[in-house]
């Protein structure tokens, strides 16, 4: 059984730069890790080396990324594009490749991308939707506090499968996430990458 940890939430409400803290955070125990980055929007590329800041455009807008992790023998796939019905279709696909204990992804709220969700639950008995997190825009949070605690909401559910009491978690829970939120690079052009050509 393979669980899905959905985050939704509309246009430019955090999914990515959630998904990308949670990465981060999980990086630093994971005991291999495959990292895919959406190379100038054309498709994916598997880096020979994972990235340790949250990489974003010249827009300053995060760039979506795939990400294979392992820990504790446990398998755990971060797909962050969801903002579309071929995106999500495209993600889940490629992530239930690895057989993983996890899926952690990114849909919108409502519409194509969340009902696209919703059909592979119901054609593939084994997926099962083990908790949804709602990036509502709340007055008086702001999106930074948001995103901390969204990425602690899904780090513990990722330990709970695994093991809440291992000297990883408690070693990262000293660190917190605030590291995660200002640690950006807009520099992509000397990035080695592994494999060539682009995953579709």
């Amino acid at each position: 059984m393979t669980s899905i940890i959905a985050i939704r939430g509309g246009s430019d409400t955090g999914k990515t730069t959630t998904l990308w803290m949670v990465y981060m955070y999980l990086v630093r125990c994971a005991s291999s890790v495959r990292f895919f980055l959406n190379y100038m929007d054309r498709g994916f590329v598997e880096m020979a080396v994972a990235p340790d800041k949250i990489l974003c455009n010249d827009k300053k807008q995060t760039i979506d990324f795939r990400a294979v992790l392992t820990i504790r023998h446990n398998v755990y796939v971060i797909v962050s594009e969801g903002d579309y019905k071929k995106s999500i279709h495209s993600g889940l696909n490629w992530a239930l490749r690895f057989t993983p204990t996890a899926i952690i992804c990114a849909s919108r709220a409502e519409g194509a991308s969340w009902q696209k969700l919703e059909e592979y639950l119901n054609t593939f008995p084994s997926l099962l939707l083990t908790a949804e997190i709602d990036l509502k825009k709340t007055p008086g949070i702001t999106m930074e506090d948001r995103e901390r605690e969204n990425t602690k909401k899904i780090t513990d559910l990722v330990f709970d499968r695994t093991d809440k009491n291992t000297e990883s978690k408690k070693e990262l829970d000293k660190g917190n996430v605030d590291f995660c939120v200002y640690n950006r690079s807009t520099n992509t052009s000397d990035i080695p990458f592994k494999t060539m050509p682009i995953i579709p």
